[in-house]
């Protein structure tokens, strides 16, 4: 969806300059704390602005993803009861079986996976520089296949154009391979569809203040097939429960709705800060505020600098326990998570990043970054690229 993200705070005189083209090459590598997912990623993009009217964008992206999860396992296998089909029925979810001796959650190799995407977005603007923005996104990897389609339209409400408003949607179509008891895998489907409508208005020469609402609803399979839960039941009707392994169970229809609010403002010619917030709140339980704070600077000529902070809280989902509480077991039927993402938590980010224009249209760009979340999980990434502009 075409946001408000420009440095530039005027925006009429953004829309009627002539932008550059440019081809833009980045590569992230990412990793977790204690061994657990690592990712290569590489994007190539583009941006074609044949006329002031019209700019068309272009990216394709290769990633590759290795690593561990965290789960539940069994501490030395799994035993399936006779009436092992009966309780599956009833269960609503795989039960994968039992162990006598127990469970540990522990880091599970995951499938070295490549993924590859595509994307193309095109942007047109009307005689009174309304803009109106079209665009598709596709990536593919083994397990996991996503389409989606956004538009967006940019109306200013004055000869001005100091306040403009934005409405927007996108829908995604994809697909997740899943297992079921037996570890056999097949395709389900899940939907997401996106609302937002927003408001900008410019303050001053120097300050822009932009805001939205929006609206979500995903549906379909919404469980992460990769998690694991343990669930309690009588497996053979002598009055004693057994404690099973499952696969998570999450509802498959998730609506949400929330508010966020941004303000960017030129303090000096060589300085400037954008600051937001963020609020979230889902029919699961789960509310987020999100606190977000960047600065530029450029301190000489043809070098910019960027610094980045985020703060991060969200509640727990009704469905979670958290796996290393006294009593993480669901009933034998119901919704569960252990998945640390559904629970309650708060996290920062920090980022560091310089942009330089070595010599006129080739500009290289570096960032690094740790992430670290409240219950000790952290991670690091480091970004480099380069961009040719004409």
């Amino acid at each position: 969806m075409k946001k408000i993200t420009s440095l530039s705070l005027l925006a009429a005189a953004a829309s009627m300059a002539v932008a550059e083209d440019k081809v833009s090459l980045q590569n992230l590598q990412y990793e977790e704390s204690d061994q657990r997912i690592k990712v290569d990623d590489w994007v190539l993009s583009a941006e074609l602005n044949p006329d002031v009217d019209n700019q068309i964008t272009v990216n394709a992206g290769l990633d590759t993803i290795s690593g561990a999860s965290p789960a539940w396992q069994p501490k030395v296998t799994l035993e399936r009861p006779d009436n092992f089909e009966d309780i599956n029925q009833i269960s609503g979810s795989p039960i994968y079986g039992y162990d006598p001796a127990g469970y540990e959650v522990r880091n599970v190799a995951v499938p070295d996976e490549r993924r590859v995407s595509a994307g193309a977005g095109w942007l047109t603007r009307d005689k009174q520089r309304n803009e109106l923005y079209v665009g598709a996104d596709y990536s593919s990897e083994p397990d996991y296949l996503s389409r989606a389609l956004s538009a967006s339209y940019l109306w200013f409400t004055d000869s001005s154009k100091n306040t403009s408003v934005t409405i927007g949607a996108s829908l995604q179509a994809n697909q997740s391979k899943v297992f079921d008891a037996y570890f056999d895998t097949h395709w389900e489907d899940l939907k997401a569809f996106n609302l937002e409508v927003g408001l900008g208005q410019v303050v001053s020469t120097r300050s822009v203040l932009s805001g939205n609402v929006f609206l979500l609803r995903d549906s379909g399979y919404l469980t992460n097939h990769y998690q694991t839960i343990l669930r309690q039941g009588d497996i053979d009707g002598d009055g004693v429960f057994e404690t099973l392994l499952s696969a998570e169970h999450r509802p498959d229809l998730r609506r949400a709705a929330g508010a966020s609010l941004k303000w960017m403002m030129q303090w000096r010619s060589y300085y400037a800060t954008h600051s937001g917030y963020r609020l979230f709140q889902d029919d699961w339980g789960i509310q987020s505020h999100t606190l977000d704070f960047k600065q530029y600077l450029t301190p000489i000529d043809d070098l910019t600098l960027s610094l980045v902070w985020r703060y991060y809280n969200q509640s727990e989902a009704d469905f979670y326990k958290d796996p290393e509480s006294a009593r993480p077991e669901f009933s034998i039927q119901g919704y569960g998570s252990s998945d640390h993402r559904m629970g309650e938590f708060s996290a920062q980010t920090f980022e560091l990043g310089a942009a330089y224009e070595v010599v006129k249209g080739i500009t290289l760009n570096a960032q690094v970054g740790e992430y670290d979340h409240s219950t000790d999980f952290s991670a690091s990434w480091v970004a480099a690229g380069i961009t040719f502009k004409r």
